[in-house]
This record gives structure tokens, C-alpha cells and sequence, in this order.
């Protein structure tokens, strides 16, 4: 290669220091493959006179990158059909992706697909557990010079470029303030369910505490449910709650298996009892069931949005200034009977 730009220039533009410019340049060791090649990618591309790095144009970009997603079935179907609709929009930017869906929680197992599936990309986008298992998956990825952002959950003790998501903390306030106002003044019980080691779980929780303890002191929490993130295990666990003798006045669901729980609601309690039922993620399951009463609210997320900004931030890593984007906490939404179109 005769010809090379300014080092500067392409050292921004393949996003590696200055000094592994010059190391490919002359030839040194020390360099991956996969790195030489993001190199000599940039060259070609400045070559083009009067080109910088915010006018380079896309016919000749090729990216790959890896979603890799572990949650509770509904959850997992809902964002992978969403993938695909995203996908098409940057066809400009040669982006391909592949696809791994994980539906039970084992965390070593969800670890190694992350090194697997991310060592043969150039980026990947994670929904998953925080867990030392995923940390050092990450880390072993981002050392690889493979960068990775994730989605709904911070994965704290990584250098991840950033997490796309909503308020947690907010979402979990704005379900405590629902559940308090749709059960008025009584006083009685609440439970919540959770499962695995999701921080955005965790998040909605503390938000759901603090809303109760600061605005509805009436309403105490005497029971935390340990779901598998899926209708079989929400309904045995919730069957097993009621079979005890339990009668909370509301049940809020941080995770997944909404119709379990609304299922053994029907089938082991009576109408007359009056249960709130508050619940993430507006799927087709999910808005049937709050249309027929059985749940009183969703509260959910952009997820269009999510998978969008998740991929422009890594087109940016590989060609910066591509997109103006950051990483602030999106909206909550909120879906009650009224306002389901």
C-alpha cells in the first residue's frame, strides 16, 4: 500500500490508537488480524480525495453484528420480530446481524455464547443477567476489540459503550403509583415477582419500594415470587402462593409469564377480592389480557427505538459521527384499557 492518509485520520476513523496505525504501517508485530484489516478498511476509504471520516460514503462498509438475547420466551419473540423490521433500514450501511435467543437463564451457558458468537463479529448488542460469567464474556470481547452495548440491563464492571433503555427506576415508581391508586385506601398486602439477575428487574423493584414506602404506606410487601421468566413457572409459583392462603390486594410483575400469573389470578382467587395486577411488556398476550380486564396495566418500553439506537451507536464506533445519538434514559409508557388502540 503506497499511498496512506494522515494517521490521525484513519486511526479515528478504524477507531484504534495512533500507535497501532503506525504499527500496521510498518509492518510490526503485534497486531490482530481483524484489527490490520479495519486498518487498511480505513485507508481504502480515505484514499478518496477530499474524503474525512463524516463524509465517508457507505457503498463499500460491510458490518456485522450479533444480537444475543436472554429472557423469558414472550420477550424474546417480541424482540427478535422487531429485529428483523429494523434491520432493513440500514441497508446504506451494509449492516448484517445474526441472531442468538436464549430462553432459560443459565449464565454460563449465555457467557460462552458471548464469546463464541461476538468473536466472529464486529459488535454485539446484549440482553442478558448481570453475572461475572457475562462480565468477563464481555470483557474477553472488548479486548478482541469487539465492542458491545446492551439493552434493558446495565452490565456494571465492563467497558461496554453504553446500555439503551428506559428509566428502570422510574418505570418501577410508575408502577408502585398505579398499583397504590387503583387499590385506593385499603390496607393489605402486595406481592412481587422477579427472576434471574437482571438489573433492570432490580431497578424496577427499588423504584416500586420507594414509591410505596413514600406514598402508600398502607401497602406493605410480605412476598417476593421467584419466577423462570415464563407462564409455566409464574402460574405453579402464583398456584402455590394462593393454595397457602395468600390474598394480596395487588401483585406487581417485574419479569415475564403475564398470563401465568393472570391465569392462576382467575382460577384461585375470586372476583370480589379485587386484585390489582400490574405487568411489563405490551405483547398481543398481553393487550388481550388487558382488554378482557384481567390485567389493569402495562407498562412498557420502545423497543423499535431500543434495537435502533443500540446498532447506530456501534456504526458510530466503526464510523464515527455517522449518527447523532446518546445514551439518556428513554420514556416510560404506560397502557391501561382506555388508551389500547
Amino acid at each position: 500500500m503506497k499511498y496512506w492518509p494522515r494517521i490521525q485520520d484513519v486511526a479515528e476513523l478504524s477507531r484504534v490508537s495512533k500507535a497501532t496505525v503506525d504499527r500496521v504501517m510498518h509492518e510490526r508485530p503485534g497486531v490482530s488480524r481483524k484489527t490490520k484489516k479495519r486498518v487498511f478498511d480505513a485507508v481504502e476509504e480515505l484514499k478518496r480525495r477530499g474524503v474525512t471520516p463524516n463524509q465517508i460514503k457507505y457503498t463499500n462498509l460491510h458490518l456485522s453484528f450479533s444480537f444475543i438475547i436472554q429472557s423469558g420466551p414472550v420477550f424474546t419473540e417480541r424482540m427478535s420480530k422487531v429485529i428483523d423490521n429494523v434491520i432493513p433500514k440500514f441497508g446504506k450501511y451494509g449492516v448484517s446481524v445474526s441472531k442468538f435467543l436464549m430462553t432459560d437463564l443459565d449464565l454460563q451457558k449465555i457467557g460462552n455464547e458471548i464469546i463464541r458468537t461476538g468473536s466472529d463479529c464486529d459488535g454485539v448488542i446484549v440482553i442478558c443477567q448481570e453475572d461475572p460469567f457475562i462480565s468477563n464474556a464481555i470483557n474477553k470481547l472488548v479486548k478482541q476489540d469487539v465492542q458491545v452495548v446492551s439493552i434493558s440491563n446495565d452490565i456494571p464492571d465492563t467497558p461496554i459503550l453504553g446500555c439503551v433503555k428506559m428509566d428502570q427506576l422510574k418505570a418501577g415508581y410508575t408502577a408502585g403509583t398505579l398499583l397504590g391508586r387503583f387499590i385506593g385506601k385499603r390496607e393489605g398486602d402486595v406481592a412481587l415477582l422477579v427472576s434471574g439477575k437482571f438489573r433492570c428487574q432490580q431497578e424496577r423493584e427499588m423504584g416500586f419500594r420507594q414509591m410505596l414506602r413514600d406514598k402508600f404506606p398502607l401497602l406493605n410487601i410480605t412476598e417476593i415470587i421467584h419466577t423462570q421468566d415464563n407462564n409455566e413457572s409464574s402460574y405453579k409459583m402464583m398456584r402455590d402462593y394462593f393454595q397457602a392462603g395468600n390474598c394480596p390486594l395487588g401483585i406487581y410483575n417485574t419479569t415475564g409469564g403475564i398470563k401465568g400469573v393472570a391465569d392462576a389470578i382467575s382460577e384461585f382467587t375470586e372476583p370480589e377480592n379485587q386484585i390489582v395486577y400490574i405487568c411489563h411488556e405490551l405483547t398481543d398476550i398481553s393487550k388481550d389480557l388487558l382488554l378482557r380486564g384481567k390485567i389493569d396495566a402495562v407498562i412498557d418500553h420502545d423497543a423499535e427505538i431500543e434495537i435502533t439506537l443500540a446498532l447506530k451507536h456501534l456504526i458510530n464506533f466503526r464510523v464515527p459521527r455517522t449518527f447523532d445519538v446518546n445514551f439518556d434514559p428513554l420514556p416510560v409508557r404506560i397502557y391501561l384499557p382506555e388508551n389500547i388502540i
